[in-house]
């Protein structure tokens, strides 16, 4: 200031020489009043002082500086700034005062672009502000905590669901989805199986972690039975004219319980879905079962049964009850049909190794496949082959030992130990050779028959 500013018509009778003011620069140091004194001198040398005051005033706002912020929320979901963190070289003439930001925390619920008003106020109360942009983010993956657990199978199916598995998994911001890799499971999946279970946050960090799912259930086996309608013949065959002309069939099931049988034919017979059905067939038919346990579960097997027609017809096509029977007979071991009654027909089998049906016979149906008639044939020539047969077995007195061919050979019996007891030879094997055992102890004793084609064996079981 000049001390014109303050002198406010000073004056003197003579005339003033001269105004001087004691104060006048002044800085943000005075802001406020200040006292200064004005002094006039007049031409004759007299002098005079008053003072004024002087009102400083600073009336400039700062010079507001920001620079934008990313962070990163914490495990707890929370992060905070500070104005200095926005502050980016803000100033004031007279000097800064404070520094304040608003808002200064951040929560999940932030996530993204946020605008933040930086204040600053200045010694003397000027106030100026100016936004800046913090960037929130979430960079903290789930904690993923995992059940193992087992389901049981029910109608051959086990499902789950991801809750099932999760084990209070969390994440600082919350979970936003929970999934598995396989939720389904089968007959095939008995057992352990590794599932791959996913947390994804609500801001998409997601994280994987495996479980174990034990199935539990069984897988059951099923086989069906052989069976032989007449001594000495051929196994899964029914004769028509000699024999029962039904059979029950007999399913072996293991693995589980409950079971349900379910049964077809190749040839559209109607079988009764039980475990143990009566089949009645008039032609070569293969039997399937399903059997299903009460998980759900299934196995399948079949079998192939043979009909052969070994009735005789007379002349007019009559059948009077007598049966075909190929006849083994002679030392050349020669072969053919005879007719003969039911009656006769057990003789036949049991002394002669005889057939029942004709020599060449095959199993009846012309929808029979070539699988069940190789078995037939097969049947048949392992029937043709020189077996062993004593009537009656087991017995406590005298038993006959035969071989089912014409040929001449050594009928040998020996205790278990290995000592022989009996030995006797026969020209012809097939007519048989009675022995008189009702003096040995009961027990087994093992039968040998030496021809020159081959050794047989078979063993007779004594009765005490």
């Amino acid at each position: 200031i000049t001390s014109a500013d303050v002198d406010n018509g000073s004056l003197d009778a003579c005339g003033i020489a001269s105004i001087t003011l004691n104060i006048t620069t002044f800085n943000c140091d005075n802001v406020g009043e200040n006292i200064v004194t004005l002094t006039v001198t007049d031409i004759n040398g007299n002098i005079a002082s008053a003072d004024a005051v002087v009102s400083v005033e600073d009336v400039i706002a700062p010079v507001v500086r920001t620079q934008d912020l990313s962070l990163e929320l914490d495990v707890n979901g929370e992060v905070s700034i500070l104005a200095s963190e926005i502050d980016n070289g803000s100033s004031d003439s007279c000097g800064i005062e404070g520094l304040s930001v608003t808002p200064s925390s951040f929560t999940c619920a932030n996530v993204g672009t946020n605008t933040v008003t930086l204040t600053v106020v200045d010694v003397n109360g000027n106030v100026q502000t100016k936004d800046a942009i913090v960037t929130i983010s979430d960079n903290i993956e789930p904690t993923v905590l995992v059940n193992d657990i087992s389901v049981v199978l029910e109608d051959g199916i086990a499902t789950i669901t991801p809750e099932d598995i999760n084990n209070d998994s969390f994440d600082n911001c919350g979970i936003s989805s929970l999934s598995l890799d396989i939720t389904s499971f089968d007959c095939s999946s008995i057992g352990d199986n590794t599932v791959v279970f996913t947390v994804e946050d609500s801001n998409g960090n997601s994280v994987s972690s495996e479980a174990n799912v034990i199935v539990i259930g069984e897988i059951p086996t099923v086989e069906i039975s052989s069976f032989t309608t007449v001594n000495t013949q051929s196994e899964n065959t029914i004769y028509l004219g000699y024999g029962p002309s039904e059979v029950t069939l007999s399913p072996v099931v293991s693995g589980g319980t409950g079971f349900v049988y379910d049964w077809k034919s190749s040839t559209g017979e109607v079988v009764e879905n039980i475990e143990n059905p009566t089949i009645r067939p008039i032609e070569s038919t293969t039997y399937t079962v399903t059997v299903t346990n009460s998980n759900g579960c299934s196995a399948t097997a079949s079998l192939d049964v043979c009909v052969k027609d070994v009735r005789s017809f007379d002349s007019k096509g009559r059948f009077k009850g007598k049966v075909l029977v190929c006849h083994h007979a002679g030392p050349n071991g020669k072969q053919f049909v005879i007719s003969i009654s039911k009656n006769a027909v057990a003789s036949h089998l049991n002394n002669h190794g005889d057939s029942l049906g004709n020599c060449d016979s095959q199993c009846v149906g012309t929808d029979a496949s070539s699988s069940m008639l190789s078995k037939a044939h097969h049947d048949e020539e392992e029937a043709m082959k020189p077996t062993v047969s004593i009537v009656p077995n087991p017995t406590n007195n005298k038993a006959i030992v035969r071989l089912n061919t014409a040929t001449a050979g050594e009928i040998q019996i020996y205790e278990i130990s290995g000592k022989m007891l009996f030995n006797e030879y026969a020209t012809d094997l097939s007519s048989g050779v009675e022995f008189k055992i009702a003096r040995l102890k009961g027990g087994n004793y093992l039968v040998k028959i030496i021809t020159e084609n081959g050794v047989y064996t078979s063993v007779i079981v004594k009765t005490k």
